[in-house]
């Protein structure tokens, strides 16, 4: 039987900070991978220190000196920013040419915020916007959160959708709510942004085709892959809509094109095999395929690649290229994880996007174990040459999280 996340069920008592814990929880459960092959490490060790500079209302730190590595290693500078002030980073996205931070300036639910950061500068400003979001998309100029709002009495999280432009820094809270989800529902969703609509997977063999101005649903896809208990996966890339059922589901990829309405599969597999995650990148999707083996206890991972039209152009044999979606930078293609085992430090991963074969090139000074980190797909962005890393590991009285910026 395919093996599902890890995720704690907790019995709610009619609060929001239950299900928002409850959501937490849920996001931070690292995948943990015993693979049986080992990986060649080239240990990148000058992480900078020295002085600093202070800015913005976050008290975020700066190094003022990088780094270098050789040319073989495809890397040339790293640097880093940790978060020691009211800011608490938790997700990152690319926009409009600049790095965004999702997170809050402080505890409860009305401290949510969007910090900026400056690719080349690395400076950054907070704005506090209205509602905290679970579920991040990006789009046009804008960063979509999916809000939800949990009843104890009815156990439904019902979700409206806020809108941050990231010209203007103003923020919207839009007033539907006929998106929902019930029990834990609320851990398991996904949402993406493709071809001018919103789309959200609420935990069903459905997806939401959502107005990015109204946040009202406009239509349901039906006949979607399942989640099994991990988080679903919904991207839009070439081609259209790519949705799988993600870790510990059936291996089923699905396609939405252009104008369809209903979704086609372009690759599926026996066994205990799934997706564990989709990346579009460039004219590609890429996809990480798990076969777990030793009943559950190890996962044999490798990648294969689609064209716009649904074909399968590339797949590899066994690889490990980290644990998060690639993203593509300076010619190549950039993962992060912890590889083989979950002790290690955080690794950079550099993958050919002709042959799908990777290798580390620099290992990431974080702060606690990559498996205390969050790992959900929102770790990772690149910009231009320059790919960013967020270890968001400020929780209650831990380290500072720390934003790494490698030049590629």
């Amino acid at each position: 039987m395919p093996v599902t996340d890890d995720i704690a069920v907790r019995t709610a008592d009619g609060s929001e900070a239950d299900a928002r814990a409850l959501f937490e929880e849920a996001r931070h459960r690292r995948r943990r991978r015993r693979l049986w092959w080992a990986t060649a490490l080239v240990v990148f060790t000058g992480v900078v220190a020295g002085s600093v500079f202070i800015m913005g209302s976050g008290g975020t730190t700066v190094p003022t000196k990088t780094a270098t590595t050789g040319p073989a290693g495809g890397v040339r500078t790293i640097r880093s920013l940790t978060f020691t002030g009211n800011f608490s980073p938790r997700q990152v996205v690319s926009e409009s040419g600049r790095i965004w931070l999702v997170g809050s300036t402080g505890p409860g639910y009305g401290n949510c915020a969007i910090e900026e950061i400056d690719p080349s500068t690395l400076r950054t400003r907070t704005f506090a916007i209205p509602a905290c979001g679970s579920y991040v998309a990006v789009g046009d100029g804008r960063i979509f959160l999916a809000d939800g709002v949990f009843s104890g009495a009815t156990d439904t999280t019902a979700f409206h959708i806020e809108s941050f432009d990231t010209a203007t820094h103003s923020a919207i809270v839009m007033a539907p709510v006929d998106i929902a989800s019930t029990g834990t529902g609320y851990a398991h969703m996904a949402m993406a942004y493709a071809g001018g609509s919103l789309w959200l997977n609420p935990w069903s063999g459905e997806v939401l085709q959502i107005s990015p101005s109204t946040g009202a649903v406009v239509r349901t896809i039906t006949g979607t892959p399942f989640s099994d208990g991990g988080h679903s996966l919904v991207e839009g890339g070439p081609g259209g809509l790519w949705m799988a059922g993600g870790a510990g589901s059936a291996l089923i990829l699905d396609r939405l094109g252009p104008g369809s309405t209903t979704p086609a599969v372009v690759y599926k597999g026996s066994g205990p095999r799934s997706v564990l995650w989709l990346s579009p990148v460039g004219d590609r999707v890429w996809a990480e395929v798990g076969t777990y083996v030793d009943g559950g206890r190890r996962v044999v991972t490798r990648l294969v690649a689609f064209d716009s039209s649904g074909e399968r152009v590339l797949e590899t044999s066994p690889e490990d290229p980290g644990d998060l979606p690639v993203v593509g930078s300076g010619g190549q293609l950039w993962s992060v994880g912890d590889g083989a085992r979950c002790d290690g430090p955080q690794r950079l991963w550099r993958i050919d996007r002709r042959t799908g074969r990777s290798v580390t090139v620099a290992t990431l000074a974080s702060p606690v174990a990559p498996c205390l980190v969050a790992a959900d797909g929102s770790e990772l962005a690149a910009v231009g040459d320059k790919v960013f890393v967020l270890d968001p590991t400020s929780t209650g009285g831990g380290p500072g999280s720390v934003l790494y910026r490698i030049t590629a």
